[in-house]
C-alpha cells in the first residue's frame, strides 16, 4: 500500500510538473515584465482601474496571455501589488487559464465550434458576474498601490527583468504553485484508477457537482482540459460536467486559492468561491442539454479522466511502472519548460548570491549617464512590444506545437507500429501506441485547421473513426483479450490508413 502511494504520487507529481513548467515559466516572465518594464502605474491603466471597464480589461488580457492556473499565480500577485482592483483581478485570474490562442484553436477542432464558443461566452459572463458582485460585496477591500522608481534604460532593464523573475521564483508564488501541484497529486493518488470513468455520464444529474468538487484541487492545463472536453462531446458524456471541468479543473487550483487567501483574507475567498460555484453550476445545468451533440453514440464510460486518478491498476511492480511512466511522459510532453526553469533557478541562485549585500539592487536602481547617441524608447513602446511579443509567441507556438499534417502523419506511423504489438500480447507497448495515436490524431486536425482555416466534416469523421477504433482496442488490451486485440488492431490500422489518404489527398 505504502509502496503504491509513494510511486503513484511520484509519477503523478512528475506528470503535473512537466505539464506545467512551460506555462509556469511564461507566467513568471509576464509577472516580471509587468514589474520592471510596464511598471505599476501603467499596469493599473492597462487593467482599466475598476468597474465594468476593469472587468472587460481583466478578461481581455486573460484571453490573450498564454498561461495556466499555476502560471497565473505570480501574475496575480504582481497585479495586486500594482494596485489592480479586486474584481478585475478575479476576472483576469479566472479567464487566463481557460482561454488562450492555443487552447481555443485546439477546442474548435475537438467538437462543434458553436459549443466551444458558447463555453467561452458563458465563461466570460460568469467571470463578469463574479467580479462585479465581488466588488459590490467588498467595496472597501484593501488594494496596495506601489509606484516603483523607474529603472534606467538599456541593459539595466534586462538585468532587472531576470532579477525580478528570479526573486519571484524564490518567493511566495513558488510555494503557492507547489501547493497547487500537491493538491492535484493527492487527488490523483487517493482516487482509484478509473473512478471517474462512469460518474460523468449524461444521465447522472450530479455529474456537474462531482466535477466541481473534484476539479477544485485538480490541476489541468488549458490544452489538456480542451482535449478532455472534446472527448466528453465525442463519447456523449454530460456536457454540464464538461463545462464544470473547464471552470474548476483548468480555472482554479488550491495554489491560487491560497494565494487569494493571503492577499484578500478568508472571508473574501469564501465569498469568491460561493459566487463561482453558484454561477458556474447554474450555467452548466442551463447549457448542458441544448449543447448535447445530436446523433452521438453514448459510450457509457470514458478514459479521459484516468490522468486524475491513481496510475496503477491492481498489484504490480510499482517502481518499474512509475519509472517507465516517467520516461514516457518526458518523451511525449517535455517542450523545454523544465530546461528553462532549471536555467532560471541557476541564474536566480547566482543573482541572489551576487545581491547578498544589495549591490546588484543598488546598481539597478542607481542612475547612470547615458551615451549621447543612445535612443530612448518611450515606456508605452516597450510595454506594447513586450506584451505584443507574448501574443506573437502564442501564435508562433501554435504552429510549432501543431506540426504540418504531413509531419504529424509520420509520427502516427511510429505509433501505429507500436499498436501492432497488441497482436503479440505486448500490452504495455500497445497501450503506449494507442495513447500516442489518439493524441496525434487530434494534433493532426489542429495542424490542418490553423493552416487552412477549416476542417471538413469528412476529415473530422475519419479522425473520429480512428479514435473509436482505438477505444475498442484499448478495452481489448486492458482485458488482455488476444483475439479481440488482433481483430481491433486490424480495424485501427485500416482506419489509420484511410485517415492518412484523406489528409494526403488534399496536397499534404
Amino acid at each position: 500500500m505504502l509502496e503504491s502511494l509513494f510511486w503513484g504520487s511520484s509519477l503523478r507529481f512528475f506528470q503535473v510538473l512537466i505539464f506545467s513548467t512551460l506555462w509556469v515559466m511564461i507566467g513568471f516572465f509576464i509577472a516580471g515584465a509587468f514589474k520592471t518594464i510596464v511598471g505599476p502605474e501603467r499596469t493599473r491603466k492597462l487593467f482599466g482601474g475598476g468597474g465594468i471597464k476593469g472587468l472587460i480589461a481583466g478578461w481581455a488580457w486573460g484571453m490573450l496571455l498564454p498561461v495556466c492556473s499555476l502560471g497565473a499565480i505570480p501574475i496575480v500577485r504582481e497585479l495586486h501589488r500594482a494596485g489592480v482592483k479586486g474584481g478585475t483581478l478575479i476576472a483576469f485570474a479566472l479567464t487566463v487559464p481557460l482561454f488562450n490562442p492555443l487552447s481555443i484553436l485546439y477546442g474548435l477542432t475537438l467538437s462543434d465550434p458553436i459549443a466551444i464558443l458558447t463555453f467561452a461566452f458563458c465563461t466570460l459572463v460568469i467571470v463578469s458576474i463574479v467580479g462585479f458582485v465581488w466588488d459590490r460585496l467588498f467595496p472597501t477591500a484593501e488594494t496596495p498601490q506601489v509606484d516603483d522608481d523607474p529603472i534606467d534604460f538599456g541593459m539595466k532593464r534586462m538585468v532587472a527583468l531576470f532579477h525580478s523573475v528570479s526573486q519571484l521564483m524564490f518567493g511566495p508564488a513558488a510555494i503557492y504553485i507547489l501547493i497547487g501541484m500537491l493538491g492535484s497529486v493527492a487527488t490523483a493518488v487517493f482516487l482509484p484508477h478509473g473512478a471517474m470513468s462512469t460518474m460523468l455520464e449524461r444521465d447522472n444529474q450530479f455529474a456537474p457537482l462531482i466535477v466541481a468538487g473534484l476539479g477544485t484541487p485538480i490541476y489541468s492545463t488549458p490544452l489538456l482540459a480542451m482535449s478532455q472536453i472534446g472527448s466528453m462531446f465525442q463519447h456523449g458524456n454530460s456536457i454540464a460536467a464538461a463545462f464544470c471541468l473547464l471552470i474548476f479543473g483548468a480555472g482554479i487550483n488550491l495554489g491560487i486559492l491560497f494565494c487569494f487567501f493571503r492577499l484578500m483574507g478568508i472571508e473574501r475567498v469564501l465569498g469568491f468561491l460561493t459566487l463561482l460555484f453558484i454561477t458556474a453550476i447554474s450555467f452548466a445545468y442551463l447549457i448542458g442539454e441544448p449543447l448535447f451533440p445530436k446523433g452521438v453514440e453514448v459510450a457509457g464510460h470514458t478514459h479521459a479522466f484516468d490522468v486524475y486518478t491513481n496510475p496503477f491498476v491492481g498489484p504490480g511492480d510499482y517502481k518499474r511502472l512509475a519509472l517507465e511512466g516517467i520516461r514516457k511522459h518526458w518523451g511525449e510532453n517535455e517542450m523545454g519548460g523544465s530546461y528553462i526553469m532549471a536555467g532560471m533557478f541557476l541564474i536566480g541562485s547566482i543573482l541572489m548570491l551576487a545581491d547578498r549585500k544589495k549591490f546588484l539592487s543598488r546598481w539597478i536602481s542607481a542612475k547612470s549617464a547615458r551615451p549621447s547617441n543612445d535612443i530612448i524608447l518611450p515606456n508605452w513602446v516597450i510595454s506594447t512590444v513586450s506584451i505584443g511579443g507574448l501574443l506573437v509567441l502564442s501564435i508562433v507556438g501554435s504552429y510549432v506545437y501543431y506540426p504540418r499534417p504531413s509531419e504529424t502523419l509520420e509520427q502516427m506511423l511510429t505509433a501505429n507500429l507500436d499498436i501492432h504489438d497488441a497482436t503479440r500480447g505486448e500490452w504495455e507497448t500497445a497501450m503506449r501506441g494507442i495513447d500516442a495515436q489518439t493524441s496525434w490524431s487530434r494534433m493532426l486536425e489542429v495542424g490542418a485547421f490553423i493552416r487552412t482555416g477549416e476542417l471538413s466534416e469528412y476529415h473530422r469523421m475519419k479522425a473520429q473513426i480512428l479514435r473509436d477504433r482505438l477505444e475498442h482496442l484499448r478495452h481489448a488490451v486492458e482485458d488482455k483479450d488476444l483475439e479481440e486485440a488482433r481483430l481491433n488492431t486490424q480495424k485501427a490500422d485500416k482506419a489509420y490508413r484511410r485517415l492518412k489518404r484523406a489528409f494526403l489527398s488534399d496536397g499534404e
